[in-house]
């Protein structure tokens, strides 16, 4: 008792000396939404209004999210949230497949502003969803959202600084107008036509169903059924132990096998600090562990004896549920962890039902199908009443939408990511992407953040248009891709479609400390960032300014 009593004291002593950074670092989390103004959310609640400062494309978690931070650092601007879908919540509304739950952490997968209190840090996808949708109500965001309004083409017009925006609605297009445009729309495909999944040889002659997680058909019963599930990204290794447990024999058919981290369902550090703490500075802490941790394991693996410990952390938790032959088999990848992405298994979920027999593991290249399953290119067959394609995710840039700068169609692969959030020759604008190696929303919080910070500066400044601009100096920088530290193939077969990177602020890092660094704390201001009026304005001329350099940024040498 005593010893527990001093080890109490002591941390509460550490997280006392802690309380300070955390404030400064996590200080939204700690506060309440009572005191938000709603004066963007009454001005966007009019349904004729057809013009908004700001429209937000997509109500998925990172369109709620930049909705509430318009209404946290923006209270006097109108925005709209255009929305194709019929419901809110984007990726975890549509996903109805067995087992959808997220693939990182909860703690720093939600909002830094709102905390999330919860047992299971792996949540469920209705645990997410429902997150998504209470936060979306406290921040007044559904009152601003437009459903089934499937955005087809924005037109920049720089002599009003107007965006022109093209939706179609039951079939009928119908015209909004902004000053800015803020796309959060993810990353990859949503329609059925534009998944990107391999046909395989004799599909026609396979007689039970063909289904992708993409559009889990709501009535198909897969109980005592043969499920062959082909994949071994997130969704497959998803999709296995939880359709064993309701019944289904499921083989798992993956050409190359991927990583897989074990990773507790359960968190002790909250449960344990909750008990003397305030549950906003648990959340802080625990979200800002959670960050170091997933930080110094990518980081490691860029190392050049990193790979080589990640490995053995990983088949020692692997050696706990499989044999060593299994591991061999189907669980050792040809690459190095984090040269593609390293699933994250709850509680080695996965491990424990293939170990156990309750699920079997192929390897190796489809050759073709038959009427009763798969035929693998060594003969082996797999038998199946349904196959289940768990690949085929189709990147698409801004969900192709296509978007015209003064008359000129932007072609995304001639562009240049500025600080990850915005492009080279196009006026405001800006994306939410996140990291890939982290948490999504990490990233995407600090976008929406630092699209804020832009709106009150552009209003300080008196100016209506912010354009990122090249030099022939950022050109002398080569060119790199837009993600150039993954060689996953869906990456790979369509990351020449997007923006290039250069150096100084012309990056989209997969490093945290360089996109808060870049996104919060310098300023705005920056010589590549050319603030301008049209030439209507009030002053009869268009007027253009340039950041100032005085701000952590080399002019002479266009670094940071």
């Amino acid at each position: 008792s005593n010893q527990i009593n001093k080890f109490t004291l002591a941390l509460a002593n550490y997280v006392q000396r802690f309380n300070v950074t955390c404030y400064s670092r996590y200080g939204d989390s700690l506060d309440t939404a009572n005191d938000i103004s709603l004066t963007n959310q009454e001005a966007s609640k009019d349904k004729s209004m057809s013009h908004f400062d700001v429209i937000i494309v997509g109500a998925g978690l990172s369109g709620i999210g930049a909705a509430a931070r318009l209404t946290q650092k923006c209270p006097s601007k109108s925005y709209m949230i255009l929305e194709g879908r019929e419901n809110m919540g984007g990726t975890w509304d549509q996903f109805r497949y067995p087992g959808i739950r997220l693939d990182s952490d909860l703690y720093t997968m939600a909002y830094k502003f709102r905390v999330w209190k919860g047992a299971n840090q792996m949540a469920e996808g209705d645990t997410v969803l429902k997150y998504l949708l209470e936060t979306a109500d406290e921040y007044g965001v559904p009152a601003n959202v437009r459903l089934k309004h499937m955005v087809k083409q924005v037109e920049w017009v720089s002599e009003k600084s107007t965006w022109t925006v093209e939706a179609e609605v039951d079939g009928e297009k119908k015209l909004f107008t902004c000053n800015f445009l803020y796309m959060c729309s993810g990353y990859f495909a949503y329609d059925e036509e534009k998944v990107d999944r391999p046909i395989f040889k004799d599909e026609n002659v396979f007689k039970g169903d063909i289904v992708h997680p993409q559009f889990w058909p709501k009535d198909l019963n897969y109980k005592d059924k043969k499920v062959a599930i082909i994949g071994s990204g997130a969704t497959a290794v998803t999709m296995v132990p939880a359709m064993s447990k309701r019944g289904a024999k499921v083989t798992m058919v993956q050409r190359t096998p991927t990583y897989m981290a074990v990773f507790p369902s359960v968190d002790w550090l909250p449960r344990l600090l909750s008990l003397f703490l305030p549950y906003a500075l648990v959340f802080a802490i625990t979200r800002w562990r959670n960050y170091v941790r997933a930080r110094v394991y990518y980081k490691l693996s860029r190392t050049s004896f990193g790979p080589w410990l990640l490995k053995k952390v990983i088949f020692f938790d692997a050696r706990r549920f499989m044999s060593q032959e299994t591991i061999d088999a189907h669980f050792t990848p040809p690459y190095n962890p984090w040269d593609q992405r390293v699933c994250i298994i709850p509680d080695g979920d996965l491990f424990q039902t293939v170990g156990s027999g309750e699920a079997n593991v192929v390897t190796g290249h489809i050759e073709r199908f038959t009427e009763n399953g798969i035929v693998m290119k060594d003969g082996a067959n797999v038998d199946a009443d349904i196959i289940v394609t768990a690949t085929g995710l189709q990147m698409v840039m801004l969900s192709d939408i296509k978007v015209v700068v003064d008359k000129k169609e932007i072609r995304w692969g001639d562009t240049y990511s500025y600080k990850g959030s915005m492009f080279s020759g196009v006026p405001n604008m800006a994306q939410a992407f996140g990291h890939l190696n982290i948490s999504w929303g990490c990233k995407t919080d600090m976008v929406s953040q630092y699209v804020c910070r832009l709106l009150n500066r552009m209003d300080d400044l008196g100016v209506t248009t912010a354009t990122p601009t090249l030099t022939a100096e950022d050109m002398k920088v080569d060119a790199r891709p837009y993600i150039d530290s993954f060689s996953s193939t869906y990456i790979q077969k369509r990351i020449h479609l997007f923006p290039k990177q250069l150096g100084g602020f012309w990056r989209n890092t997969q490093n945290f400390e360089e996109d808060q660094r870049m996104l919060i704390t310098l300023p705005v201001d920056d010589p590549t960032l050319v603030f301008s009026k049209p030439a209507n304005s009030a002053n009869g001329a268009k007027a253009t300014l340039n950041g100032s350099s005085k701000n952590g940024y080399d002019a002479d040498k266009k670094t940071l």
